[in-house]
């Protein structure tokens, strides 16, 4: 089985190939802000081919071109930001995005409604998770105040957060408030910049 990993620049994107047929494509965007950056925003592999560790292959194809370029990247595609916590080889490549906009805050949910919101909240998070533009997406129940939710989100940028506001799943998770008994709502949002760790 021959497999190949292509540099497409025309197309900015990166696909893998078995036999000859196209198997999946990583996408970029060059970021016009710093040179030599590459946005890689979106992952995905055919379905006949899932399963077979194709889309590892696929980003460590295409991020030894981008060293091999003197490129760096930036990843806001949810499936190379899960990739590179396990592959520190490509560290020196990430570059942080530049400002990004932080959402924190509380939300209730009655104790007696908990357990069966873990399923609704799951899968909020699942589908968060998987949008372009969004670096981290988490709640948690605060141990000092049963009901009390915390909720901490980092998107790349504020119109990765308007993506997210407008989002189908959104739209249901929004929908099903009454029925869990979610309230006492209180989020912000931030603007940050650079970030270092303490």
């Amino acid at each position: 089985m021959g497999i190949e990993v292509r540099h497409h620049p025309v197309r900015h994107r990166y696909e893998i190939t078995v036999d000859g047929e196209l198997a999946g494509i990583t996408a970029y965007t060059p970021d016009l802000a710093e040179q030599g950056v590459l946005d890689f925003n979106r992952t995905f592999v055919l379905e006949e081919f899932e399963g077979r560790g194709m889309a590892g292959r696929l980003i460590a194809g295409a991020l030894a071109d981008v060293r091999d370029r003197g490129s760096r990247i930036r990843a806001t595609c949810s499936f190379v930001r899960y990739w590179l916590q396990t592959h520190h080889d490509f560290d020196d490549l990430v570059v942080e995005p530049v400002a990004t906009v932080l959402v924190t805050g509380t939300f209730r949910i009655p104790a007696d409604r908990i357990e069966p919101a873990r399923p609704v909240l799951a899968a909020m998070i699942r589908a968060s998770r998987a949008e372009s533009g969004c670096l981290e997406y988490a709640y948690a129940l605060d141990v000092m105040d049963a009901g009390l939710v915390r909720v901490h989100e980092r998107w790349a940028d504020r119109a990765a957060l308007d993506r997210h506001t407008a989002s189908l799943h959104l739209t249901a998770w929004r929908a099903s408030w009454d029925e869990l008994g979610i309230g006492e709502r209180h989020l912000r949002s931030y603007e940050a910049g650079t970030s270092s760790p303490l």
